[in-house]
């Protein structure tokens, strides 16, 4: 049975019927059908789940836990279009009453988060003025391809299935969508310059990206990743408060909508990195074969480092991603912790579990590093 062959009547329900259209095609690609029959149930007493119920074929009641009915709701009436005891934790039972009852149940998350774009969602656009276009162009030829520039379209959808975005508070979400601004940016145009204090963090919601780093003064131009609509870039800096360490630039016309360094810090970053304690790292190692990951460069690590570590600089993680096992846990770390959070953060985003070692290696003791000989 098929979602969408419902499509009309969850239109009608409140406050999907608030949403418009492209918003509330993507809300139901992230929705489920649930189909029950007489006294099954689909929530219970005490459950958490902040996700919203409507019913859309059949009758349901809700009864408390020494049974007593309080409610009846048939599909088609006006309580049926409205979710289904809405409070959490849930203060009742809700269960199939007809032989057959389908309820949908939709992300209360992606909705929140989606009404609060829409209704906020003026800003000011203007053109990056201090982006220009790379001195060498054949160097953006190389790694430019083509791009539909509507493919964008999905781009919440798509940014709100981002691991970092999962783990933020939606109140959070709400207020970093609230805050950011729409930047438009030309093909081939530089959003970030490589070794350019770090100001903003970007989300892509048309076009695509290239980061690509400069070797040297005068050395060749690697590129390090592509990024489409619904990525982001911008964090490491932000995070290590040091000069950017590559530059993005566009490779196909695209928007890119743009978050501040001091909200992106308090509303964005704090929520998501997880920190270990040296002990705790420790343990982890040991009992759950944590893999240890040093963020600084090889002339750092070749200086001293922990034993059975892997040396990962933060410049080449997006390179690395690909060879990484998301069926690990990952305890990072640096000198200080700046470039280690940066690169846990970035593995969070891409959906893996990564932990900051508190202090960075200054905590660790003598005698679990290795030095040259």
């Amino acid at each position: 049975m098929d979602l969408l062959e419902y499509k009309d009547i969850i239109r009608t329900c409140s406050p999907v019927d608030m949403l418009e259209e492209q918003y509330f095609e993507n809300l139901l690609k992230k929705s489920e059908l649930i189909e029950t029959v007489t006294g099954d149930f689909f929530f219970e007493t005490g459950d958490n789940d902040r996700d919203y119920y409507f019913l859309l074929k059949g009758d349901i009641e809700l009864v408390t836990d020494d049974d007593t009915i309080i409610e009846l709701i048939s599909a088609g009436s006006e309580q049926a279009k409205n979710p289904i005891s809405p409070t959490v934790p849930r203060k009742v039972n809700a269960r199939a009453s007809s032989i057959v009852a389908l309820v949908c149940r939709i992300p209360a998350d992606m909705l929140d988060i989606m009404l609060t774009w829409e209704k906020t969602g003026q800003y000011e656009t203007a053109q990056d003025v201090d982006s220009d276009l790379p001195e060498d162009k054949s160097e953006v030829g190389e790694i430019a391809a083509s791009a539909d520039a509507d493919s964008g379209g999905d781009w919440m959808t798509m940014m709100l299935q981002n691991s970092v975005f999962q783990r933020i508070p939606a109140a959070n979400i709400q207020a970093a969508l609230m805050r950011m601004s729409e930047v438009k940016f030309a093909a081939g145009q530089t959003v970030c310059e490589q070794n350019s204090e770090g100001d903003y963090f970007y989300i892509i919601k048309t076009g695509e990206c290239a980061v690509i780093r400069r070797l040297s003064t005068k050395g060749k131009v690697v590129k390090l990743a592509e990024l489409k609509p619904g990525d982001t870039f911008g964090e490491e800096s932000l995070i290590s408060d040091k000069k950017r360490n590559a530059s993005i630039v566009m490779t196909h016309e695209g928007t890119l909508m743009r978050l501040s360094k001091d909200d992106f810090l308090s509303l964005m970053h704090i929520p998501v990195l997880q920190y270990i304690s040296t002990k705790d790292a420790v343990e982890m190692h040991l009992r759950e074969k944590a893999i240890w990951i040093d963020t600084r460069l090889p002339n750092e690590y070749m200086q001293g480092h922990l034993k059975n570590s892997v040396n990962v600089p933060l410049v080449t993680l997006r390179m690395k991603l690909k060879q990484m096992n998301k069926e690990r846990k990952y305890l990072l770390y640096c000198d200080n912790g700046s470039r280690s959070s940066a690169a846990a953060f970035l593995m969070s985003s891409r959906g893996f579990d990564s932990f900051v070692l508190q202090g960075g290696m200054e905590t660790l003791p003598k005698s679990i590093l290795e030095k040259p000989a």
